[in-house]
């Protein structure tokens, strides 16, 4: 949805698990606030370059008009106010800062990890056991 062109950080859901595990197990962490980003600020254009790369898939990548996506969200809004949302959502993360520093809190927590993108497609989308490489959702995209 949109440009594209936005920088955004993405973080692995393993690596908030590990500081809900912190926020947890360590005393010290009780009542405070912890900003968790990953080690990435990917565009969603450099996502889907990372994804296909990983995957091993190819094909042509569209993009809606901001334009579009503002007057589906508002006519939508009744009709389907949760379509609506997500709508919404898509032009916020392509039109507002997402871009995220993290190596504060990683020198703060060192025990953390820093899950890359490509490690993730790897490991969720790729490398998954008893999950033939051919049966990898695409959305649309072929395997090279």
């Amino acid at each position: 949805f949109g440009r594209g062109h936005n920088p955004i950080n993405w973080v692995s859901t393993t690596d908030v698990a590990r500081f809900v595990e912190l926020a947890v197990v360590e005393p010290a962490l009780r009542g405070e606030t912890i900003e968790v980003g990953g080690p990435e600020n990917l565009t969603m254009n450099e996502f889907v370059d990372v994804f296909r790369a990983q995957a091993g898939v190819s094909g042509k990548v569209g993009h809606v008009p901001l334009a579009v996506m503002r007057l589906m969200a508002a006519v939508l809004r009744l009709a389907n106010p949760a379509v609506a949302r997500m709508i919404q959502a898509g032009v916020v993360m392509d039109t507002l800062p997402q871009a995220f520093d993290a190596a504060p809190v990683w020198s703060r927590y060192p025990s953390t990890s820093r899950t890359r993108l490509a490690e993730v497609v790897r490991r969720d989308f790729v490398e998954l056991p008893g999950r033939a490489p051919a049966s990898i959702p695409t959305l649309g995209i072929e395997r090279k």
